[in-house]
């Protein structure tokens, strides 16, 4: 699919939503950042569960739409439950890396090859870029930004029992 595919979509269709958001699209109203989620903004709570890849992907999505749902009709807005998204990243794969093989000594005589996972422990680094790096967020239309922000706070709660400190909402 390309632009032009997407954008010639408003000539096809007699969806108003739908033509509304390719719209916004091409005018580059995008969504905002509603709710920060990574390690410093939570003050209770844990959200590596969300993170937990014992859900195969179509799950997962549909797990956390449903939480979006919520979000939106707990917000009390006129906004499309399609246009508040949580977005939660994959976190980066070692499997090549660990497969990696380096050679150990410098006589070109023996073939002394080990895996660089023996040198660089790949684990501590996924692990800590969880903690560190990693960065989940709730994104909303503009004109909506708030009240999802405090939404999405409430859900949280609720849900996965996770409460935010202030820095968590990034238009305070």
């Amino acid at each position: 699919m390309v632009d032009y595919d997407l954008f010639s979509i408003m000539n096809d269709t007699d969806n108003p939503t739908l033509k509304r958001l390719v719209k916004n699209i091409q005018s580059r109203k995008l969504l905002k950042r509603a709710l920060i989620i990574n390690h410093s903004t939570i003050k209770n709570g844990d959200f590596l569960p969300l993170l937990s890849t014992k859900f195969n992907r179509s799950e997962k999505e549909r797990s956390l739409r449903l939480l979006a749902n919520k979000i939106c009709s707990n917000a009390l807005i006129n906004c499309d439950f399609s246009e508040v998204w949580i977005d939660i990243p994959k976190i980066p794969s070692f499997k090549e890396a660990s497969m990696t093989y380096i050679r150990t000594t410098r006589d070109k005589e023996k073939s002394n090859y080990r895996p660089i996972s023996d040198y660089y422990p790949y684990s501590q680094f996924s692990d800590l870029y969880k903690l560190h790096k990693l960065d989940c967020h709730v994104f909303a239309p503009d004109d909506c930004v708030r009240e999802v922000s405090k939404s999405a706070r409430e859900i949280f709660k609720s849900e996965l029992g996770i409460e935010f400190y202030d820095e968590a909402v990034p238009y305070t």
